[in-house]
């Protein structure tokens, strides 16, 4: 029994193929070389569907199209309609597969693929097609021959935001079609990745397109202050790209599914569950089970899997420390337990201001790790810093304020370490806040908790 051979069975070495075994090129549509006609018959979209739009006649030899492709080999001898000799072979292709189509079969007589190709002007949609081409009519040379035209492309947003979205998944079984892909989708994020900073910048609104942002939230590298800001921003480009309330409603529908709404406090839901864009049903679906996760004990949300919804850059740019502090009357400073974030050892420090009436000043430091890498120790990071309070017995946090990212760029030297934070950060004395119930509760001990937000350097 004949071994079955299933789609892409050319090998991956295949697509390294020379691309021709001699050059056929002046021989290209010479009707006295040619002993075959294909009828390429061009459909067009209407109402009722495909229909007839035209039928182009092109001349070849069967030797060179059958070396060439193996769909085209097996048409001509193996008993099909197109193995009459006197027949026409007959293709179906759609507008868009027509100048893709000759292109193949100009590149079966040249082995090379024609210059506008090479041309950093020409759309990448058409290369796209031709490479979706070539596996369809498995030829595999040609496949190869576009893929190297692709990789010497100067890359851009916008043309691998297409080679993600364009290429179907079936062509991922060849390593390098995968490759490709896997590269242009780690462009586009790394591009944009921290939202904070990029999406707010003019190359974003250049570049941005359905298909950009899609790839974007569907990434767990996102770096922002938290989900609600990646939603904010997202809607942002909506609205003012798109003046018609369908359209945006039909691109939010499309895109809600990568929004991690378990994320999102209920205030934002809220807000979002009255939004105009967000009404179609699926949505509103998406919303309300949102709140009701909210909702959960930490218990349940862990059992269902939740607790962690936060995508991986949101968690790695913030850092939280929570410790407890016994305030003493001479005002010793305190300091907490450290904790390791980007090569560095950051902890929290209470200290007693120097002021006519003490009060209660709150830090974050940061200093070299000691298994600390140097380049780590050395490298600037720009945080944000926000400082809460714990409430009794109401067991609230309540907002002292914070620290302004671009003053707090922190570049530890030797073995120092360096801070910054808030005087006077509980807004009482320091005799006060060590007194009042209002601050210890039942443990005696003031509870402060400080949420830090990097951001990128300049550098990086």
């Amino acid at each position: 029994m004949a071994e079955e051979k299933t789609h892409g069975s050319a090998s991956e070495n295949a697509l390294d193929e020379a691309g021709h075994y001699f050059d056929f090129a002046r021989f290209y549509r010479r009707m006295e070389v040619c002993d075959r006609t294909i009828c390429l018959e061009i459909l067009a979209d209407s109402e009722e569907g495909s229909e007839l739009a035209c039928c182009e006649e092109i001349p070849v030899s069967s030797i060179v199209v059958a070396a060439k492709s193996l769909v085209l080999q097996k048409m001509l001898f193996s008993g099909m309609r197109e193995s009459d000799k006197g027949a026409p072979i007959i293709i179906r292709v759609t507008n868009e597969e027509n100048d893709a189509f000759k292109e193949m079969i100009r590149f079966f007589y040249a082995g090379s693929l024609a210059p506008r190709f090479h041309d950093p002007a020409t759309n990448v949609r058409d290369s796209v097609r031709l490479l979706v081409l070539g596996d369809k009519f498995e030829v595999p040379s040609l496949m190869g021959a576009v893929l190297e035209c692709l990789s010497k492309r100067e890359k851009s947003v916008s043309d691998s935001a297409v080679l993600v979205d364009q290429l179907p998944e079936i062509l991922f079984q060849f390593e390098r079609v995968k490759r490709a892909v896997d590269e242009a989708r780690a462009h586009v994020i790394e591009a944009f990745k921290d939202v904070s900073v990029t999406w707010d910048s003019e190359e974003f609104d250049l570049s941005l397109s359905p298909e950009v942002l899609e790839i974007l939230l569907q990434s767990e590298e996102l770096e922002a202050d938290s989900e609600q800001e990646i939603v904010e921003k997202s809607l942002a480009w909506i609205r003012g790209s798109y003046q018609s309330e369908s359209e945006r409603r039909r691109l939010v529908d499309k895109l809600t599914q990568h929004i991690r709404f378990f994320c999102i406090d209920g205030e934002f839901l809220e807000s979002l569950l009255a939004a105009p864009e967000m009404q179609s049903e699926p949505t509103q679906a998406l919303i309300n089970n949102a709140f009701r996760f909210q909702a959960y004990s930490d218990a349940k949300k862990e059992a269902l899997g939740k607790v962690a919804c936060q995508r991986k850059g949101v968690r790695d740019v913030h850092l939280e420390i929570i410790s407890e502090f016994v305030l003493d009357e001479p005002g010793t400073r305190l300091s907490s337990r450290s904790a390791l974030w980007f090569g560095k050892e950051w902890y929290v420090e209470l200290d007693q201001t120097k002021t006519p009436v003490p009060t209660v000043s709150v830090n974050l430091c940061c200093k070299p790790a000691s298994n600390g890498s140097p380049e780590a120790s050395s490298t600037a990071d720009e945080v944000e810093a926000q400082f809460f309070v714990k409430i009794w017995p109401n067991d609230i946090w309540k907002f002292c304020g914070k620290t302004d990212p671009e003053a707090f760029s922190v570049v530890p030297k030797d073995e120092s370490s360096s801070g910054w934070g808030l005087w006077g950060a509980l807004n009482v004395s320091w005799e006060e806040a060590r007194t009042s119930e209002r601050f210890l509760g039942s443990t005696g001990a003031v509870t402060i908790k400080v949420v830090a937000r990097r951001f990128r350097s300049p550098k990086q």
